[in-house]
C-alpha cells in the first residue's frame, strides 16, 4: 500500500504540470489544446479510494477488508474507516453501497471548509437521512432533512456527494436528496 501511496503522490505532481501546461497554452491563445489537456485533468483527479485503504491500518473500529476492489465490513455495532486521503477544497465522492441487512445509519465523513462533517443516510432505523449539524441542529431536523428511508436492503445504491466550498449536494440513485448553502464563514 505504500507503493500505491507513492503512486499517488507522482500522478499529483503530473497534474499539476499539466495544469501549467493548461496555464501556459490558455496564455498562448491555444484555447483547443488547454481544453484537451484540461479534459485529461480532469480524468486524471479522479481517485480510487479503495485502492489507497490498508484495513489493518485504516480501521478505527470494525472487522474491515478489500475483497476484489470491494470494500466489506462485518456487521458490527459501529464500524469506522479512515481513508487516508486529504481531498481538496472542492471535491465530489461517489460511493457504491449495498446494505445486506438491518437498517442501520451509514454514515459517510466529509471536509467542508477545513471541518470534519457528516452525511447520515437512513438515521433512526432509516427514518431520516441529511448533514449531520447545520446550523446547531441534527440530521433530523435541519434544513438538509430528508424523510424516509434511501438505502434498501439487496440493492446498490450510487451515492454522489458534491463539495464545494461553502455547499454540499447529496444525490442517491439520481435523486437529489438535498443541496445546502454553508455559507461563507
Amino acid at each position: 500500500n505504500t507503493f500505491t501511496r507513492e503512486i499517488d503522490v507522482a500522478r499529483r505532481a503530473y497534474i499539476a504540470a499539466l495544469e501549467n501546461v493548461v496555464k501556459e497554452e490558455t496564455r498562448k491563445g491555444n484555447l483547443e489544446v488547454a481544453q484537451k489537456i484540461k479534459n485529461e485533468v480532469i480524468y486524471l483527479r479522479r481517485i480510487d479510494l479503495i485502492r489507497l485503504i490498508d484495513p489493518k491500518k485504516d480501521a478505527v473500529s470494525g472487522l474491515w477488508e478489500v475483497e476484489n476492489g470491494v470494500l466489506l465490513v462485518t456487521a458490527v455495532n459501529v464500524a469506522k474507516l479512515q481513508v487516508p486521503v486529504t481531498p481538496p477544497r472542492d471535491y465530489q465522492l461517489d460511493v457504491s453501497v449495498e446494505r445486506v441487512s438491518g437498517n442501520d445509519i451509514f454514515v459517510l465523513g466529509l471536509v467542508v471548509k477545513d471541518q470534519q462533517c457528516m452525511v447520515g443516510l437512513d438515521a433512526y432505523g432509516g427514518k431520516a437521512s441529511g448533514l449531520e449539524i447545520v446550523d446547531g441542529i441534527g440530521l433530523g431536523s435541519n434544513k438538509t432533512s430528508h424523510a424516509g428511508p434511501l438505502l434498501a436492503e439487496g440493492k446498490s445504491c450510487q451515492i454522489v456527494c458534491v463539495v464545494k466550498e461553502t455547499s454540499v449536494t447529496l444525490t442517491v440513485d439520481g435523486q437529489k436528496i438535498f443541496q445546502t448553502d454553508l455559507g461563507s464563514s
